[in-house]
């Protein structure tokens, strides 16, 4: 498939120039301006958007250090998203890797932040515009099956690793742990019904038996967690 201009062009301007934009007051900005909107087309409140903004900008942050990693900005990630421009593949792409069918899934959203092409997964705003939409489904659906907005989630019902279950720790809500759970994942396999209440299921290497352990959904959902924590005051500047 032949690349037209004006995407190698955001494929340049993505990965080779100097990027001095302030993606997350520009975030802010946005969310604060189209409020009305991004709750009609989320179907969350306006609190529980400011919760999922500052999430998508910890999801950034956690993915790609903000789309700053040497590896991925001039590597992994071009590479990838002209896998995902191409169609061989759908692989995850951008600061907060989402996949392009992921992002795209909700298309009335999608066109509204202007994500079109796999390319403008590459800016950081669109991309944790993109990354807010998709965990606001998980999120709604999480919450429509019982999981708790207010309470933590929990892991009573967990494998035996203790290494694994030492790195847990929610981010306060478990319909947003297992939100993120789901982010990396499959959510129609994630985000089901559980005989344990709040329960957040472990995936990844750590999650057996392991002295050394490994990376898990445990690990991602605490460092989620812990980033918005660190950005609570983030919450007075909508």
């Amino acid at each position: 498939m032949k690349i037209k201009n004006s995407q190698f062009k955001k494929l340049v301007e993505a990965f080779l120039n100097e990027d001095t934009r302030d993606y997350e007051d520009e975030l802010i900005l946005y969310v604060k301006t189209n409020k009305s909107k991004l709750i009609k087309l989320l179907g969350v409140s306006y609190q529980e958007i400011k919760m999922l903004t500052i999430a998508s900008m910890c999801v950034a942050g956690r993915e790609s250090s903000f789309g700053e990693w040497a590896q991925y900005k001039y590597f992994y990630n071009p590479i990838e998203t002209l896998i995902s421009y191409t169609g061989i593949a759908d692989p995850s792409i951008g600061p907060t890797q989402a996949k392009y069918s992921t992002a795209t899934d909700d298309k009335e959203y999608a066109d509204e932040i202007g994500v079109a092409s796999p390319y403008d997964l590459s800016d950081d705003l669109k991309a944790m515009l993109s990354t807010l939409g998709i965990l606001a489904r998980n999120y709604k659906k999480a919450a429509s099956l019982g999981y708790s907005k207010k309470r933590p989630g929990n892991i009573r019902a967990s494998i035996s690793d203790k290494n694994a279950n030492k790195k847990f720790k929610s981010t306060g809500s478990a319909a947003l742990d297992l939100a993120l759970c789901a982010y990396n994942g499959d959510p129609d396999k994630v985000i089901v019904k559980r005989k344990d209440k709040d329960y957040i299921p472990c995936y990844g290497d750590g999650c057996v038996n392991n002295e050394e352990g490994g990376l898990t959904t445990y690990h991602y959902i605490r460092e989620v967690g812990n980033c918005m924590r660190k950005k609570s005051a983030y919450y007075s500047k909508f």
